[in-house]
């Protein structure tokens, strides 16, 4: 073992005359131990580069000191974690598109901001996408509001919160080889000439693939005292696409008649 600051064994160093002294040896092995615990203290110091080694209660002090404001003391551990580690660039650039997409992808990855100019809307507007498929909180339109009024600027307006979603289909085909003989040809005994073998091939080939889109209902929250109106969510685009290849084999038949048949 290699006798370093966090393993050190300082009965190793003695000098021959003292490895043989009881109190010498018993005075090294305390403080060799006492060495080990101050060198694995030393270790809890490094707290920002051990954000993922942290526990739940320092990274709530943590996000306190940093005045991570969008930060939630509900959240779960990792979505802590992430907007932890990024809050010093959200910081340095508040009230831009890219603090809006940073913060907001911490908690919802993959979403992102459309301006007013790229989907028509008023000047200085903007919208957020919102992607739920691996979103780490909720996705309560209040909730998505209140995070994003912590680091967009003030003459910036939203105006709506879209909801989108991955979802991936993965599909198994499974095929098989069969074997099989053919009889002889014409009758039981067919004469002396039997027919050529011929190819077996797949005579026809057809996969059906049901692609069903719907839309769904969901409730927009009160705006004022008039309600919006309930909005309608659809699949935004689907497709399938399945390519089918039937080929044939060649394969021998028995011994017919008097000669055997050519492939």
């Amino acid at each position: 073992m290699n006798n370093t600051i966090y393993g050190i064994d300082l009965t190793r160093m003695l000098p021959p005359s003292l490895k043989n002294d009881e109190d010498m040896l018993a005075l090294a092995r305390v403080i060799g131990d006492e060495l080990q615990k101050t060198s694995r203290m030393a270790q809890l110091n490094i707290i920002y580069a051990r954000i993922d080694e942290l526990d739940e209660a320092v990274l709530d002090i943590l996000a306190y000191d940093l005045h991570v404001d969008w930060y939630d003391y509900s959240y779960p551990i990792e979505a802590k974690r992430a907007l932890i580690k990024d809050s010093v660039k959200v910081h340095k650039r508040l009230g831009t598109k890219f603090a809006v997409e940073t913060a907001l992808g911490n908690l919802h990855p993959n979403s992102r901001i459309e301006e007013w100019f790229q989907y028509g809307g008023e000047p200085f507007s903007f919208r957020v996408i919102l992607d739920t498929t691996r979103s780490r909180i909720g996705a309560g339109y209040f909730e998505i509001k209140k995070a994003v009024d912590s680091y967009k600027r003030l003459s910036a307006h939203m105006d709506d919160v879209i909801y989108q979603c991955t979802v991936t289909l993965v599909l198994g085909i499974e095929t098989h080889a069969f074997c099989y003989t053919t009889g002889m040809t014409g009758k039981v005994l067919a004469g002396t000439s039997p027919q050529r073998n011929i190819i077996g091939a797949i005579e026809e080939t057809d996969i059906e693939l049901h692609n069903d889109l719907k839309g769904y209902k969901f409730t927009s929250p009160v705006a004022g005292t008039i309600p919006e109106r309930s909005t309608i969510a659809r699949i935004d685009s689907g497709g399938i696409s399945q390519e089918v290849t039937a080929e044939g084999y060649k394969y021998n038949v028995k011994r017919c008649g008097t000669s055997i048949c050519k492939s």
